[in-house]
């Protein structure tokens, strides 16, 4: 899982940003939102403009970086859209901890534009394994059956020598082997997703569906009409095989029906798309998201939907991170305070560590929140 990101000079990210998910405390309440000793459930709480959807697109950036899996919207037009217009720096950098078990990787690059790689190093259990720096063309591969591979590959500023590798080599077996393709296998199924209309989203595959008729071809309809149902959204729905052969989904009236996606709600198809995704956790078990990031995940639901959601998405083994403007989900009945992040310009830190003052269970914290307890730290 992700222990560590970390991001410098890339869009409004002028300082570097840590986002630290080891850093947890003693609670012995909603233990369900850690694993391994990490946040595993992450609510990220700021204002507009606090850079809450770069943090996301900065975190994915990897996915682009080094898998085939769709980043288009990632696509910047220029380099000015890409670094902090106020940076005199040449070059993001991005920093990524992950754990597996008991081993560690870390992750580095930067970049000038989004495809353009300056340097890139990874390394495990603090060994460096891959290692890329264009200033001095310097390459240095310590992975068993990859040694041998032709550098001159690598040296164009658009290949990244992990994908380079994966791509070229067949590894001999090997725990270093083992452990890199773990951490590929995460990039590979990380997910974030956003807008029902436009229904952009990066990682985990590649290509459009359409949502109803995804969820009908792979019979689904059930759990889902189920799932609408715990989400108080009782509709009678009927379905109807097209003339191109996709399915289309209704809403039944005693002498009509209309088509369901065109007049439902916008909490309605924002709670379709959410089912989409989760698809795979409640009937994928083999290949679920590894990481799901979903930006003001809460755009159009009242407070209870929101919270109907956040209790959903627990549910699930992934690392989940959202992100909202609504006190509302300061909760100790859905996160621990370890787990509630706020963000402010080039900082993001936990309510635990944002005070002073002890949280404890029983605690109404979005009242200590509105009171300003948050606000001395930092």
């Amino acid at each position: 899982m992700l222990k560590l990101f970390s991001v410098k000079n890339y869009k409004n990210f002028k300082e570097e940003i840590i986002f630290d998910f080891s850093k947890t405390h003693n609670y012995d309440f909603n233990n369900d939102c850690l694993k391994d000793g990490f946040v595993n459930k992450a609510i990220i709480y700021g204002y507009n403009g606090v850079g809450k959807s770069n943090l996301g697109r900065a975190i994915f950036n990897i996915v682009g970086h080094i898998t085939d899996k769709r980043t288009d919207v990632l696509e910047e037009s220029n380099n000015k859209a890409f670094l902090n217009i106020d940076s005199d720096e040449k070059f993001a950098s991005f920093n990524y901890v992950f754990k597996f078990n008991n081993d560690e990787v870390v992750y580095k690059y930067s970049k000038t534009e989004n495809k353009i790689l300056i340097s890139e190093n990874l390394s495990i259990n603090d060994n460096i394994i891959l290692s890329y720096d264009n200033g001095n063309e310097n390459i240095i591969i310590k992975l068993d059956g990859a040694e041998h591979l032709n550098r001159s590959g690598i040296k164009n500023n658009k290949t990244s020598l992990v994908r380079y590798v994966e791509r070229n080599a067949i590894l001999n077996p090997s725990e270093n082997r083992d452990i890199f393709n773990k951490f590929l296998n995460f990039v590979n199924r990380m997910l974030m997703f956003w807008d029902t209309k436009e229904r952009n989203y990066i990682g985990y595959f590649n290509g459009e569906d359409d949502l109803i008729d995804n969820i009908i071809r792979n019979e689904h309809l059930n759990d889902f009409k189920k799932f609408l149902d715990e989400a108080e959204f009782k509709f009678n729905l009927k379905t109807e095989k097209q003339v191109d052969g996709r399915n289309e989904l209704f809403f039944a009236g005693k002498n009509n029906k209309i088509p369901f996606m065109r007049n439902a709600s916008s909490g309605t198809r924002s709670l379709t798309l959410l089912y989409y995704w989760l698809q795979s956790f409640r009937f994928k078990q083999d290949n679920p998201p590894s990481l799901i990031f979903i930006d003001e995940f809460d755009a159009f639901y009242h407070a209870e939907l929101a919270r109907f959601v956040i209790k959903e998405l627990k549910k699930n083994n992934c690392q989940v991170i959202v992100t909202t403007h609504d006190t509302y989900l300061l909760t100790h009945k859905l996160l621990r305070p370890d787990c509630c992040f706020l963000m402010r310009n080039d900082k993001i830190i936990s309510l635990t560590d944002a005070t002073k003052r002890q949280i404890y269970e029983n605690d109404d914290v979005e009242m200590m929140y509105r009171a300003g307890l948050f606000d001395g730290q930092w």
